[in-house]
């Protein structure tokens, strides 16, 4: 970890941080250690999201939808996990081994889980202005390439605007999680008015609430 550092110049006081934010819960069982990165993902999670807004709120002139929109955009899972691999997170994750054989290190719920985590320790380490710093250094001409219409579409995010215009409320509701921990299967609810208008399936919650709002949008949305 600390040869990526050094790589990414990234100026560390506690390189121990950036590591805990690789251990993945399957290697956590495995070893029996204490802790794993969901914490430091939980963290990362909420300092991504304000790095962005902060960014599109003084770089753009749209309105609060159009700021929402391409927020989601930004931070979904397929865009954070490709983030992971341009810093080559994936090379540094401690996996077990069943989430070794089954190809984690390339599944996107995993890389973005494992970027959002290892931001959460650099915002730990070194605080919130070297996070954002960091993170537009690497990341802002691919908020550029998506605010061009080049990244992914956000079906949750364009979803919950055609809702808000019809004055409907729109909310997601776990249905039921099965498979071992290092092979997970979320099933979600996406409720309309308190309708269960469809269901999703993924290996995330993220994921699964993209398929089930993709779902009610229709084929014409892809």
């Amino acid at each position: 970890m600390k040869n990526l550092l050094k790589k990414l110049e990234i100026p560390y006081r506690d390189s121990n941080l950036y590591s805990m934010a690789m251990v993945h819960p399957s290697y956590q069982n495995e070893q029996g250690l204490k802790e794993n990165n969901q914490r430091f993902e939980f963290l990362g999670d909420a300092v991504i999201d304000l790095i962005v807004s902060r960014y599109l709120f003084t770089h753009l002139p749209q309105r609060e939808g159009e700021m929402s929109r391409l927020r989601a955009a930004i931070v979904c899972e397929a865009s954070l996990s490709k983030m992971a691999k341009k810093l080559g997170l994936h090379k540094e994750l401690l996996l077990g081994k069943g989430e070794e054989l089954s190809q984690g290190r390339q599944r996107p719920s995993l890389l973005s889980d494992s970027f959002e985590a290892f931001i959460g320790a650099l915002f730990m380490d070194l605080g919130l202005e070297e996070a954002d710093r960091f993170f537009l250094h690497h990341f802002v001409e691919d908020m550029k390439e998506i605010q061009r219409g080049g990244g992914y579409i956000d079906y949750k995010s364009s979803l919950q605007i055609q809702c808000q215009k019809q004055q409907r409320l729109i909310n997601y509701e776990v249905l039921g999680v099965s498979g071992p921990d290092h092979s997970r299967l979320y099933s979600i609810g996406l409720y309309i008015d308190g309708v269960l208008a469809a269901t999703g399936e993924g290996t995330s919650k993220r994921e699964a609430q993209q398929r089930a709002a993709r779902e009610v949008l229709g084929e014409d949305s892809q």
